[in-house]
């Protein structure tokens, strides 16, 4: 039977797991506010990406779906640190992207001193 040289054989899916976990945990800073901040590739929008079974993918995604789990349904990753280039799941809350959308309206109010268009207690 031919086998392929060793260079050339593709890893396993375990293999790929490791690389990507390994990937992961070195490619941050841990912030003095509790951020880790990611310092791989980053979106001209100001997240950090990094390569999963050949496709990029949002930093704080992978990284949420290695320490918590699967986020749930079509849910969007609310950072409520509001640092996108953050990856640590204790800032990450999974939310319905409209709820994501009125979240970060309402804090670039907040930082340019206007009320909020509703009441944010209820």
């Amino acid at each position: 039977m031919y086998r392929l040289p060793r260079y050339r054989r593709s890893q396993t899916w375990q293999q790929k797991e490791r690389s990507l976990v390994a990937r992961l945990m070195s490619r941050y800073e841990v912030q003095p506010d509790g951020c880790w901040r990611w310092t791989g590739t980053m979106m001209n929008v100001g997240y950090g990406q990094i390569s999963r079974h050949g496709r990029n993918v949002p930093a704080h995604r992978a990284m949420y779906e290695h320490l918590r789990g699967p986020i749930p349904g079509d849910l969007d990753l609310d950072h409520l640190c509001n640092n996108r280039a953050c990856v640590n799941p204790d800032h990450l809350e999974p939310v319905t992207r409209s709820e994501n959308t009125l979240r970060g309206i309402a804090y670039k109010r907040r930082q340019a001193g206007q009320q909020p268009l509703w009441d944010e207690a209820a």
